[in-house]
């Protein structure tokens, strides 16, 4: 599966993981050291930032060209959610593919 962020943006378009869990992320050359949040929706209409009980941001440090796969803890919190956005933490001069994992439910 594949998500964007925009040239010029710093959140990707949505994912719906209806019928998925959401394993890891292919992160493309070039993305290293950024560390991307998540937000999250439960319809598709209205996203808020994802954090852990102690108001942290849930997150990740990509890697360049490589697979990152979601430590337990991280993929715990993301997933009673349906839909996630990807967030990087700077807006990025060129658009990003990212590519991701996810097992069926």
């Amino acid at each position: 599966m594949r998500v964007t962020i925009a040239e010029g943006a710093t959140k990707s378009s949505s994912i719906d993981l209806s019928q998925s869990t959401f394993t890891a992320l292919l992160i493309p050359d070039g993305f290293t050291g950024a560390t991307i949040t998540f937000e999250a929706s439960v319809d598709g209409e209205t996203w808020k930032a994802v954090v852990d009980d102690t108001g942290a941001a849930v997150s990740i440090t990509a890697t360049d060209d490589r697979w990152v796969a979601l430590s337990g803890a991280v993929a715990a919190k993301l997933a009673p959610f349906r839909y996630l956005k990807l967030v990087s933490a700077g807006a990025e001069a060129a658009a990003r593919t990212i590519l991701f994992s996810a097992r069926p439910r």
